[in-house]
């Protein structure tokens, strides 16, 4: 699991608020590699041991679990603040926005390093105490009894679109 860095005496203060940032970032993708290996690998799998510590010796968890996670690419990050009514902005606003600014960076991101892997990036929603997960899968159907929600682009070639945890588990074969 990644570790938590401590602020050193003669760190600045913006030097503190970056640590602070990045042990907060860890801390989710701790918490959320826990939350898919107990979906991916239930308590009572004679496997559950390996990968816990397989989880725990490593200092990238989630790249760890990206062979159950096929065909999705999947990042993590801990947004400051998300609102539902973000997506409801106009295409010139909704780049401002923290969760499609750092949903880009993820798509960038996957493009350049896992051409042949979707993009998806899970975030905490705070509005509805759910993690969530974001990507352009439009074309995978969607999981049945969960809550999806499809933001179409301007130029109408392409969706984003929101799943909850337990419905993107769904997608990757019923383990939601």
């Amino acid at each position: 699991m990644k570790s938590r860095e401590e602020p050193s005496a003669f760190d600045n203060f913006q030097k503190f608020k970056e640590i602070r940032e990045d042990n907060r970032q860890n801390a989710y993708e701790n918490k959320v590699c826990r939350k898919l290996l107990n979906k991916l690998v239930p308590k009572s799998h004679e496997d559950r041991d390996y990968w816990t510590s397989r989880l725990e010796a490593s200092s990238e968890p989630l790249a760890e679990l990206q062979d159950f996670l096929h065909p999705f690419r999947l990042y993590s990050h801990r947004m400051q603040s998300w609102s539902i009514n973000d997506l409801l902005k106009s295409p010139e606003k909704i780049v401002k926005v923290p969760l499609w600014q750092e949903f880009a960076i993820v798509l960038e991101k996957c493009q350049s390093e896992h051409r042949d892997l979707i993009p998806a990036m899970i975030f905490y929603n705070s509005a509805i105490e759910q993690d969530m997960v974001i990507h352009v899968a439009a074309h995978i159907q969607p999981p049945p009894g969960h809550m999806r929600i499809i933001r179409a682009s301007s130029s109408g070639e392409g969706s984003v679109l929101i799943d909850t945890l337990d419905g993107f588990m769904q997608i990757l074969g019923g383990h939601g």
